[in-house]
């Protein structure tokens, strides 16, 4: 009897689990839907929004982002990445060409222990000094020129 209880609390962990991420994803969905409502996405910025949880996850987890890590990313739109880089690096430096999304993303982080670690600038980062960084992140709909031409900038 004890061993069949325990295999019955095994079997429930992972449902929990599942339970637990699936409604972490129907509220990242249901986030970007409102932004999406509110919000017309620039088509000359090539915006869209990255809201597959796992997809940022993935990201993230093949970037390796150290706890010491500066991140520079390009594009971070509504943070759904940005949030993720936040959680693993020591700073993000996010670039930031619409100033709608500017405003998205520090009303997203402001008031959390995350926005001390957030650098956001308005602007292009192609047209702009970068700073001292680790780590390059671009969002997929940020061309690898641009970022190439940005990291060539900086010698990285």
């Amino acid at each position: 009897l004890s061993y069949y209880n325990e295999y019955k609390s095994y079997l429930r962990m992972p449902k929990v689990k599942n339970e637990r991420r699936a409604a972490a994803q129907r509220k990242a969905a249901a986030t970007t839907a409102k932004i999406q409502q509110t919000i017309t996405f620039n088509k000359d910025f090539g915006q869209h929004i990255l809201r597959n949880p796992q997809v940022v996850q993935s990201i993230v987890d093949k970037a390796a982002i150290k706890s010491s890590d500066t991140v520079l990313e390009v594009g971070p739109g509504t943070g759904n990445l940005t949030a993720k880089l936040l959680e693993k690096a020591k700073r993000v430096i996010a670039f930031e060409i619409d100033p709608r999304m500017v405003a998205e993303l520090r009303k997203r982080f402001m008031g959390t222990p995350f926005y001390s670690k957030l650098e956001i600038v308005v602007g292009d980062c192609i047209k702009s000094e970068l700073p001292e960084f680790d780590v390059p992140m671009r969002s997929a709909h940020v061309s690898e020129g641009v970022c190439g031409a940005a990291l060539r900038q900086t010698g990285g």
